[in-house]
Formats: C-alpha cells, structure tokens, sequence
C-alpha cells in the first residue's frame, strides 16, 4: 500500500488506514524503529504485563514456596538499621 507524506508543523506524517491499525495491534501509542532503510510501527510492548496473575496463581498452587525461601534469604542477609544483620534477631 501506498501512502502520501503530510506536512504536520515542522513534521511529516502519514495516515494510516483504520484496518492497518487494527490488524497490527496499534493503540494509541506505538514503538517506533528503523531496521534496514525502513521505518518499523509496533504496538507498545508491556513485558511483565499478566505477572500479578501469575504470581497469584503461583501462590494459589504453592508453587512460591522457592521464591518465599528467596525473599527470606535476602532479608537475613540484609543489613538492619537496627544493629546486626536483618532479620535473625528476630528469628531466635
């Protein structure tokens, strides 16, 4: 398909069909790149979108376990503002 530069201010642009938008995923804003001498619209990438979900269905399955033994590692090891190290204090 073919499509005529417009001037918009200092700008060009161009118009691009309703059925181009929808077919490629396109909302209101969009990634632009340059790859080969051409100009690349894509729909803007949400790359943790869905993890909340997935998280919440880790837990519901108790598949967080690992993660929960992670988190627990890292606040013992983490410095307190109080005085020694994390949270063993508190554990004895």
């Amino acid at each position: 398909m073919r499509a005529r530069m417009v001037k918009i201010g200092n700008s060009r642009g161009i118009r691009i069909p309703k059925p181009l938008i929808e077919g490629a995923g396109l909302e209101d804003e969009v990634d632009i790149t340059i790859h080969d001498n051409s100009l690349i619209i894509s729909p803007v990438s949400h790359p943790r979108e869905g993890w909340d979900e997935a998280f919440k269905e880790m837990g519901d399955r108790g598949d967080d376990s690992i993660i929960n033994r992670f988190i627990l590692l890292l606040l013992l090891a983490t410095p307190s503002p109080f005085g020694g190290i994390g949270m063993q204090e508190h554990l004895k």
